[in-house]
């Protein structure tokens, strides 16, 4: 999309909007280049031997969860920090702003994008800092950005199932869930994470930190329930 009604910046009154759009034409933060979601329930064959206690503990027995896997959002505009492209962080220099450097309030200042920010990864790293330059006196930057998946999300549901019959009308059901049953915990971000702030140093070098993912959040929750049937 062209990004003009995103945070990332529009240019009121100072730009065409055709040329605004161009300008900001690309992967947009709501894109999600891979989803994948299994629903699954299996009902767990009866067994007709045995005593009826056997019978009564081994049949009813219901197994259903569902799983999904999506691709890392577009670091485009990630946890409301914007990246700070407007370079009045750091020490690059006195009147580091969109005034100074564009002559104009209305247009936001973005740094100017040297190499593919995709490559050349470190860690748990989902921007290479290094790709990143203050913009020259005059220049807009690089407003619109590559494709720039952030961390992946997967999560899987568990609930296991079972039913006694105790009479003609009446019936129990006990109930196991898990709620990423797997314990598996998440690479992320945060909100106002310093990580997501571009800043310079005076040799226009960015943070060594930008775009590294250094939080992990999610855990496994359990549900017990029953339920009786009249």
């Amino acid at each position: 999309g062209d990004g003009a009604q995103l945070a990332n910046g529009a240019f009121p009154s100072a730009i065409p909007i055709n040329q605004a759009v161009h300008y900001l034409w690309g992967v947009l933060p709501q894109d999600r280049a891979h989803a994948l979601s299994m629903a699954y329930v299996f009902n767990l064959p009866n067994n007709h031997s045995g005593s009826h206690f056997v019978r009564g503990l081994a049949n009813g027995w219901q197994i259903s969860g569902i799983t999904t896997v999506q691709s890392g959002s577009q670091m485009f505009i990630q946890g409301g920090t914007n990246f700070n492209f407007n370079l009045q962080q750091g020490s690059v220099g006195p009147n580091q702003d969109n005034v100074h450097l564009l002559g104009s309030p209305d247009i936001t200042l973005y740094p100017l994008i040297v190499c593919n920010p995709a490559q050349g990864l470190a860690k748990d790293q989902f921007i290479n800092p290094s790709c990143f330059k203050p913009a020259p006196a005059g220049s807009l930057g690089t407003g619109s950005m590559p494709y720039l998946p952030g961390p992946m999300f997967w999560n899987s549901d568990l609930s296991v199932m079972k039913n006694f019959k105790i009479t003609e009308r009446q019936a129990l059901q006990f109930r196991f869930a898990a709620f990423n049953f797997m314990n598996h915990d998440l690479l992320s971000f945060t909100n106002g994470d310093n990580n997501l702030k571009l800043t310079f140093d005076s040799n226009g070098n960015a943070n060594p930190t930008f775009g590294k993912a250094t939080y992990h959040v999610g855990r496994r929750i359990v549900e017990l329930g029953v339920k009786y049937s009249f």
